[in-house]
């Protein structure tokens, strides 16, 4: 009984470890990097920022990534707000990626479709 305990405790720690450097690789990919730093991600970024701050349209300059988890734009504008604000100018807009925000999110979504 012991020794499939050890077994298995053994089989959960190379998980992690292997489930922690596939998530060490992803964040620091070029790839990833490339892709944060699109056309594509950008157009992404507008139309969730305008979505979540209640404007028709958002205009980012071009995204850099500056961290495994950061990312940073010269500069971000909308208007024609459709609730309190009305327009918005930000400079130097920088943003810190929370990954556990994907899991939150996920949950939090099920719960609404539940209730």
């Amino acid at each position: 009984m012991r020794r499939k305990v050890l077994i298995l405790v053994a089989a959960i720690a190379v998980f992690l470890v292997i489930a922690f450097a596939a998530g060490v690789v992803v964040f620091f990919s070029p790839l990833l990097t490339h892709y944060v730093e699109s056309d594509a991600f950008r157009t992404a970024m507008e139309q969730e920022t305008a979505k979540g701050l209640h404007f028709p349209r958002a205009r980012y300059a071009p995204i850099r990534r500056t961290g495994a988890v950061t990312a940073q734009s010269e500069s971000l504008e909308t208007d024609n707000g459709e609730k309190a604000m009305k327009s918005l100018i930000a400079h130097e807009v920088a943003v810190n990626f929370d990954p556990w925000g994907i899991f939150l999110r996920g949950l939090s979504g099920r719960r609404i479709i539940e209730s």
